[in-house]
């Protein structure tokens, strides 16, 4: 089958190739790991990175692609992607930071049309001050501001490769260190800023996704720090971005939402966001949990490490905020009538993180 693929994609025009991609995506999900091995692998990722890297960032034609290897890459594995792993981390961020920011900036210029084309976008690591004439885009035409399933795309193509390096991902930031001021200078610069490191740049693209306000972008954005979470959570101690995550997810949850929009409201429009928030502040809570039983630290050493944000930790918040929210859920799922379209996923992640809270 795979040759066959290999065949009709020299011949197919752009659309029928496309096809191929969902057709590769699928054959990955049902195979799993089986496509990692060398005589298969060989075929399905030079295909695939070939397209990849033959369509710029917002050509709509890379958007199949994207969805394509967010189901090869953890079928493949690290013996498979390893070589693609830098390459396609790097681009996957330049994806999100510039769709992201070209889609915040049309906002800004909306509702401060005289404000030039500097803005600030202030997050918990740095603050940039980005120039949006660096941007390769047109922002006056609006069919050329890229929409933002690229980067939800995109978010979940790193977390396939945060899933398939587990602790590695660590050295694949370290690693991109290097590539990081050719990277600021093709898409956006800083003013009056040093360049940061690899890290530092990927928790900058991360808290702007997470604090997105399409809920697309917030639900990858979430699993993706779930994910982060669970395999490498040093990399959210380190560069203290820890508060700026329980945060968002307990916005999701109704707890000090700024647009204060019930709970059953959300749970009606957007059970998955709020599902990925149940399930992320389970993986971080844990983490939190074995970071203080392992450094033998007190939860005072603790929540100074996540200042200004240790309120989120708390023992006191646990009981005020988070418990009653998670209370309401469950006793909004009881109510049968008005519950079916809360999915079980939704409960289960509920379970777990009070058995994690109670821990």
């Amino acid at each position: 089958i795979l040759q066959a693929i290999e065949q009709a994609s020299l011949v197919y025009g752009i659309k029928n190739n496309l096809l191929l991609c969902d057709f590769i995506g699928a054959i990955a999900d049902i195979v799993g790991p089986t496509l990692g091995e060398t005589q298969y692998c060989s075929i399905v990722l030079p295909l695939i990175m070939r397209k990849f890297d033959a369509y710029e960032d917002n050509n709509m034609y890379l958007f199949p692609v994207m969805e394509c290897m967010v189901s090869v890459i953890p079928a493949v594995g690290y013996v498979g992607f390893s070589d693609y792993s830098l390459s396609t981390f790097l681009r996957c961020i330049r994806i999100i930071e510039s769709t992201l920011l070209v889609n915040r900036y049309v906002d800004h210029i909306e509702s401060n049309p005289l404000k030039g084309d500097t803005f600030a976008i202030p997050n918990k690591t740095t603050n940039y001050m980005f120039d949006m004439s660096t941007i390769d885009i047109q922002i006056k035409d609006v069919e050329n501001i890229p929409v933002k399933d690229f980067a939800i795309c995109a978010l979940d193509i790193i977390s396939s490769i945060v899933a398939m390096l587990k602790s590695n991902f660590t050295v694949l930031l370290q690693s991109s260190n290097p590539y990081v001021s050719q990277y600021l200078n093709n898409t956006t610069k800083t003013t009056n800023n040093p360049i940061p490191t690899g890290e530092a740049l990927f928790c900058n693209v991360l808290v702007l996704a997470i604090q997105d306000s399409l809920g697309e972008v917030k639900q990858s954005a979430l699993s993706l720090v779930g994910d982060i979470s669970h395999n490498c959570p040093q990399i959210l101690f380190s560069l203290d971005i820890v508060g700026v995550c329980l945060s968002s997810a307990l916005e999701c949850l109704g707890v000090s939402n700024p647009l204060n929009i019930p709970l059953e409201l959300m749970l009606r429009d957007e059970p998955m966001v709020c599902n990925n928030a149940i399930w992320m502040l389970g993986e971080l809570f844990f983490q939190i949990h074995l970071f203080i039983v392992n450094e033998s630290q007190s939860q005072a050493q603790v929540q100074a490490q996540v200042h200004p944000y240790a309120m989120y930790i708390s023992l006191e918040t646990m009981r005020d905020t988070v418990l009653p929210c998670l209370i309401q859920v469950l006793h909004h799922c009881a109510k049968t009538s008005s519950s079916n379209y809360i999915p079980v996923c939704v409960k289960q992640n509920i379970a777990v993180l009070i058995g994690r809270l109670a821990i």
